[in-house]
């Protein structure tokens, strides 16, 4: 199986730990296969995407992965809110095996500085009435759990036998998923017995499971006990107990109830790979077997007890700790001595020779959180485990008893393995859904609008073209079932894709869907990962020279321009101020890209909702009517649209919308707070208001006919949504002090302004090639003078290179008030071993 389907890992290395609004993330992306660790020889695609707190992608990245490598950036510049953002990276072909085991990390965003240079750390706190939404996944059996606290049971190998002491391990958390260090007690048929955490709410305790019931009984923060059910014990089985504490060896330990004869096979796995095989003779008392750990591969192993019949009998993980040579380190000495305003700084590095790794140096002052994972604890421990681990880094730093014992109760307590068993020895189906992609493609299956047109050995041209001239074509023909694929040159940005559909070389209208919504659902954080901390990032003594007198920033100093003269100012048409979105972001809490959601519809085959209907599934704010209650014709002449009359700048309705106006007077309303409505920039209703509040509301100067102005219907039909909770926006646009009591939402909708142009068989969307590559600058402070500077990242090159004595030098200038550096600088080799600084 692991030879048929190799896996692949992604780690990403960022230039920093924390960010502010405006700034740009740059970072450098590794991919591995993770069999071997070895640069991947198989996808060429990887996807890099940022997440707002919410849980929606706000921006993706498209990379091409050259040599198992990649590098990009995200810029700051498009999100509304401070607060937690996540970014995760994968390629298409991992997604086979869920989404637990792609790459994410959790940065925080602070409040662009009020005052350049002013980096005060603060991310705005959302009071209860301006609540955000929450679409991350939920925790299983989450919406019942109300108790303060809450104990989840591991038990050692999967399961409980009755008559065999049996190791548990326990996990007690809040009710917001914080672990909580305590002491409880064990009742069971023998007495009762006193337990304790060892390490993040984590412990074990040994157990002999009988007829009767067990419990562990808990004390929450207010002193009150808690009593947690021991999970039910099998009458018959076998278990298996693994001693990890060793210095040279694992010892495993066979227990099994009486009459129990099954012979049974025990395989050791390491990257899906097969390590050791032995056949288990089940006889009367404990069988113990020993593996000697320099023989071991590092990192996270597997052991699985399977019998004949191919079923899991137990199956645990067991942590192996680094040998000496599994990882590589960067060395980094100053060849500067002095740090000084905008001064130059000189570093050497080594390494080993001839490798690549990436490298950041930034202003410590102005560090962003403190975080402890790097490409080698991502490699051998994070990649192989569910969730977030909090101090990674810790089960990384000694081969002590206390780590040992701290790495085997994270063993057992994570709950989910990388490389499935069950699925491997083919107890459990799988199937290949999403492609290898070592090209870029355009896939997709066509649809049936009308019986008589088959779906089979239809004519698809398809042809892209972007701003600046580039366009390409190509042509293809559907199979049985309607499934096409093009293969596309090697392009980077936005291009326009027209689609055409033809059958007996006769234009036929189809639904062209397109395979390519396959980002998964945002999973929900650990509140670790929501934490700011302090920075204990490694910094370079160097000595700080800071000479006022040499040093004239060009703010302090008196310089006269050239007096310049205005000839006349740029006319704005009335187009540009009515779809000036500028308006609608402009202290808005949410977007909604309209277009994008319409084209996810398209892509499966199906037609776009009603807009209230769309926004009240994907927002559980909205309150009051929300299906459409017109019927949509297959042509969708009547789309209520606003036409751009041309050179007039005027606006004029085309078509019906007694859809939309239906729908508006289902009294639509936002966590029960009336919604005011801004079509374009200008106002066009109020929903959501009762009877007698509406004899207190006046609207003002702003306000225009609703019967001039209408709102489309269908989703489609719309371009963006901004939604503010802000008390003030609506204020622009109604006057009414009475309005102010209901504390109204305002809800920005945009619409183009020119119809798209329909034509049989065509369809009309984009296509995302390559993300374009950005450069990251840096002052040189030898040809221009001092002036104030206030980068966080002082230096960032996702591509050092070692010479063959595995040296770099590398050179920059500082900023205007730095004083000191932190470094970091991370790696995996071409033979797949991380290196670290």
């Amino acid at each position: 199986f692991n030879h048929y389907f190799p896996q692949e890992k992604v780690y990403l290395h960022f230039d920093n730990t924390g960010y502010f609004k405006g700034e740009r993330i740059w970072f450098k992306a590794y991919v591995t296969r993770a069999d071997n660790n070895r640069q991947t020889d198989m996808s060429k695609v990887l996807y890099v995407e940022l997440l707002n707190p919410i849980g929606d992608v706000v921006e993706t990245c498209k990379l091409n992965i050259k040599d198992g490598q990649a590098d990009g950036s995200i810029k700051l510049d498009s999100i509304f809110n401070s607060g937690f953002y996540e970014v995760r990276a994968y390629t298409r072909y991992m997604l086979n095996w869920n989404a637990n085991g792609i790459f994410s990390r959790v940065f925080p965003v602070f409040n662009a500085p009020k005052k350049e240079g002013e980096y005060k750390k603060v991310i705005n706190e959302i009071e209860y009435r301006k609540r955000l939404p929450d679409n991350r996944m939920k925790d299983k059996g989450e919406e019942n759990f109300r108790k303060k606290i809450n104990v989840k049971f591991y038990p050692e190998g999967g399961h409980l036998v009755k008559g065999l002491r049996n190791c548990v391990a326990f996990k007690v958390i809040s009710q917001t998923g914080e672990t909580i260090d305590t002491k409880g007690r064990l009742e069971t048929s023998e007495g009762t017995t006193d337990i304790s955490t060892i390490r993040e709410g984590c412990g074990t305790f040994n157990y002999i499971p009988t007829d009767t019931s067990a419990a562990l009984i808990i004390k929450d923060n207010k002193e009150k006990e808690q009593r947690f059910p021991l999970p039910a014990a099998e009458t018959e089985g076998c278990i298996i107990t693994v001693n990890t504490l060793n210095d040279d060896s694992i010892r495993i330990t066979f227990q099994h109830t009486k009459g129990y004869d099954k012979d049974l096979g025990l395989v050791l796995l390491n990257k899906g790979k097969v390590k050791a095989f032995n056949v288990i003779e089940i006889k009367n008392g404990n069988t113990t077997m020993t593996f000697a750990k320099r023989k071991m591969n590092s990192g996270v192993n597997q052991i699985a007890l399977i019998d004949a019949d191919g079923n899991i009998v137990a199956e645990r993980m067991v942590f192996v700790y680094p040998q000496e040579n599994d990882i590589d380190t960067i060395d980094v000495k100053p060849l500067t001595e002095n740090l000084s305003p905008c001064g130059k700084i000189e570093l050497e590095t080594k390494a080993q020779p001839n490798i690549t790794f990436s490298m950041s140096v930034r202003d410590m002052d102005t560090d962003g959180n403190g975080y402890t994972h790097n490409a080698a604890t991502w490699l051998l421990l994070s990649s192989d485990l569910k969730g977030y681990i909090n101090n990674a880094e810790y089960y990384l730093e000694s081969d002590d008893e206390e780590h040992r014992k701290a790495a085997d109760l994270l063993m057992m307590v994570q709950g989910w393995r990388r490389y499935d068993i069950k699925m491997m020895i083919g107890q459990k189906s799988f199937v290949k859904n999403h492609p290898i992609e070592d090209e870029l493609f355009i896939m997709g299956k066509l649809h049936q609008r009308k019986k008589k047109n088959t779906v089979d050995k239809v004519r698809l041209n398809a042809t892209l073209y972007n701003r600046e001239g580039a366009s390409f074509s190509g042509e293809t023909i559907t199979d049985k079932n309607g499934y096409y694929t093009f293969k596309m040159p090697e392009c980077t940005g936005e291009f326009a894709l027209l689609l055409n559909t033809k059958k007996n070389d006769k234009a036929v209208k189809y639904k062209i869907g397109i395979d390519r919504n396959f980002s998964p659902q945002a999973r929900k954080l650990s509140p670790y990962e929501t934490m700011q901390y302090e920075s204990n990032s490694k910094t370079l003594d160097l000595k700080v020279k800071f000479d006022l007198e040499e040093y004239i920033p060009i703010d302090k100093d008196n310089h006269l321009l050239k007096e310049v003269k205005v000839k006349g100012k740029k006319r704005q048409s009335a187009g540009s101020r009515w779809l000036n979105e500028q308006r609608g972001a402009y202290k808005a809490a949410i977007k909604y890209d309209c277009t994008k959601a319409a084209d996810e519809y398209f892509d499966k085959g199906e037609e776009t909702p009603g807009l209230i209907e769309w926004l009240s599934e994907k927002n559980p704010f909205f309150n009051g009517s929300k299906n459409t209650t017109s019927n949509r014709t297959d042509d969708k002449e009547d789309t209520g649209l606003i036409v751009q009359e041309e050179n007039t700048g005027e606006q004029s309705i085309s078509g019906n919308n007694d859809a939309s106006e239906q729908i508006f007077k289902g009294g639509i309303s936002y966590k029960n707070r009336p919604i005011v409505w801004i079509l374009n920039n200008i106002f066009y209703k109020i929903t959501g208001l009762s009877p007698s509040g509406w004899r207190n509301v006046m609207t003002g100067l702003w306000a225009h006919d609703q019967g001039f102005y209408e709102m489309p219907t269908w989703l489609e039909d719309f371009k963006s949504i901004y939604i503010s909770e802000d008390d003030n926006i609506w204020k622009n646009y109604v006057v009414s002090g009475a309005l102010a009591t209901y504390h109204p939402v305002t809800i920005f909708v945009y619409v183009p302004f020119t119809r798209k142009v329909k034509h049989k068989g065509l369809r009309q969307t984009f296509f995302s090639g390559y993300t374009k590559p950005e450069t990251f600058e840096m002052p040189d402070y030898s040809q221009i003078p001092p002036m104030p500077d206030h980068r966080r990242t002082l230096y960032w090159n996702p591509n050092v290179k070692t010479d063959s004595k595995g040296k770099a030098k590398i050179s920059f200038y500082n900023n205007s008030t730095c004083t000191s550096i932190a470094v970091s600088a991370e790696g995996i080799t071409e033979n797949g071993k991380p290196v670290v600084y």
